[in-house]
């Protein structure tokens, strides 16, 4: 499939999902390419992902894998330890400290 051809299909697929997650509440951006998104929703199109609706949060949540480097919840506590929930391994304290000084610069510049 030619590029613009699949920039086309990724753009119907995200505008559905913008479409039947804004319908509970306005959870997602309309454009896909916002660099203040959380999620790489082109890499989420191409593994054929898709969020899924949590009945306990009522929140939707996509797949981890597809998270940006400073998303909030990209690290986790689980058993006394670290867990980065991207690439699903134990990580140093350090790492976890890094990321969240980045993400208090990147919050103060989505509001700009």
């Amino acid at each position: 499939m030619p590029d613009e051809e699949k920039d086309k299909a990724f753009r119907k697929w995200y505008a559905d999902i913008v479409e039947k997650l804004n319908k509970k509440e306005r959870t997602i951006d309309p454009n896909p390419d916002d660099w203040r998104h959380y999620y790489d929703y082109r890499s989420a199109f191409k593994s054929g992902d898709k969020p899924k609706f949590d009945e306990k949060d009522k929140q939707w949540h996509w797949p981890s894998r597809h998270k940006h480097d400073l998303h909030p919840n990209r690290f986790v506590r689980s058993e006394g330890k670290w867990l980065d929930t991207k690439k699903d391994r134990i990580v140093d304290l350090r790492v976890v400290e890094e990321q969240k000084t980045n993400r208090k610069i990147y919050e103060e510049r989505k509001k700009e």
